[in-house]
């Protein structure tokens, strides 16, 4: 087998943080509230789980008290499937 290299010259790259580009902010919040939900009985109010959205997920899961973080963490991501339409490109963003 021939090995080619292609060299490409990148012009812009574009990277995304969520809450930068894309819009994760309802999705991320119902979603955790969900899996705290499951994981411990009781259901947050949105409002006491924003802290989350300035963190890391890992993060924000042992600040809720959460055991077995690599558990919850697989749930929460299996949540935010249900919200996945509610995840949206900010209008003000020129692409």
């Amino acid at each position: 087998m021939i090995e080619r290299r292609i060299d490409m010259q990148y012009k812009q790259i574009v990277f995304d943080d969520d809450g930068t580009l894309i819009d994760t902010e309802y999705a991320v919040l119902h979603s955790l509230q969900d899996t705290v939900e499951y994981v411990a009985g009781t259901k947050p109010k949105i409002e006491k789980l924003i802290f989350a959205l300035e963190i890391t997920g890992e993060d924000a899961l042992r600040q809720l008290g959460m055991a077995d973080i690599p558990f919850v963490l697989s749930l929460w991501d299996k949540n935010m499937e249900k919200y996945a339409n509610r995840v949206q490109v900010f209008d003000n963003n020129v692409l």
